[in-house]
């Protein structure tokens, strides 16, 4: 589903606009509520609050491309994005591994250290992105490399768990819309 940037404002001008269709004709509000998005360029209703959402979401984009350059100054992460690994992940235990394109995990040194820079970036960027409950995923472009981004939250996973993926290396079936696209100015190689 293609993602149109929707403001509060203009949902609820969709929804006026709906209101009076169904008052002047013999349409359910429902039925109103879908052909009004469709002549808005959404596929239905879904759509429209689903954009909304993640336009919300969006909000503060400046401060996501912070939190994603925080995030990816990492000499780990940069590596996901110029192709030298395909992911990085944390067990349940705590460690941290690196996981190479022929499959080979290698645990990380210091996984605390790389837990403490890692996570609270994660999450706060996930969140931006409009993710809540116990399992948070987005995908985000990040100077062009695609990566799938998740987070396992209690009370599915204590200490939280967390993946950043190579989207190329994420069955199709997992992955997500793109819901970032940034690029990394002065990006430290």
């Amino acid at each position: 589903m293609r993602h149109i940037p929707t403001t509060a404002t203009a949902v609820e001008k969709l929804k006026l606009e709906a209101k009076r269709l169904s008052q002047t004709t013999d349409t359910s509000l429902t039925a109103a509520r879908e052909l009004v998005a469709k002549a808005a360029g959404y596929n239905d209703w879904k759509h429209v609050t689903c954009c909304a959402t993640t336009t919300r979401g969006l909000k503060g984009h400046q401060r996501l491309e912070r939190v994603a350059q925080e995030l990816f100054e990492d000499a780990l992460l940069r590596a996901l994005l110029t192709e030298n690994l395909v992911g990085l992940l944390s067990s349940t235990g705590g460690g941290v591994f690196s996981e190479s394109a022929s499959g080979e995990r290698v645990q990380v040194d210091s996984p605390e250290r790389m837990n403490e820079h890692v996570v609270p970036r994660l999450l706060e960027l996930l969140q931006g992105l409009g993710q809540h409950g116990a399992l948070l995923e987005a995908d985000v472009r990040v100077n062009g490399a695609e990566v799938c981004l998740s987070a396992f939250l209690p009370p599915v996973c204590d200490p939280i768990a967390w993946s950043i993926v190579r989207r190329s290396h994420v069955p199709a079936s997992a992955r997500k819309p793109v819901l970032l696209d940034i690029r990394l100015l002065n990006w430290r190689q």
